[in-house]
């Protein structure tokens, strides 16, 4: 295996045990691809989709409804490039429906300039 790539691996591997799911959005393009995925968020989210559409779904099913505002901001994709512009890393604490404390994040990982 190309070293490059086992260690690219790694890092994704490492990250899942953090996350229950893991996706890389294309923001341009509005998709969203599962890299590691299981649970509620992957039967919600699937491997891939609209972006928007996926997320704004997640957002009405999964979120404790007294955070979908903030949440739903969050997500909101028409932002998400210049926030992250701006941060490259963005995360958000949020009760999910039932009643568990979890953390969404976007990491910058390209731009298209």
């Amino acid at each position: 295996m190309n070293r490059k790539y086992e260690s690219k691996s790694q890092i994704i591997e490492s990250f899942s045990r953090l996350y229950c799911a893991i996706y890389m959005v294309d923001i341009e393009n509005d998709r969203i691809y599962e890299i590691a995925g299981e649970g509620e968020i992957k039967q919600i989210i699937g491997t891939d989709g609209s972006a928007s559409e996926k997320l704004s779904e997640l957002c009405d099913t999964y979120i404790w409804p007294e955070y979908r505002e903030e949440m739903e901001s969050f997500i909101d994709i028409h932002t998400l490039g210049t926030r992250l512009r701006e941060n490259p890393v963005l995360s958000m604490e949020y009760l999910t429906d039932d009643e568990i404390w979890q953390k969404a994040g976007f990491i910058a990982g390209e731009y298209n300039d």
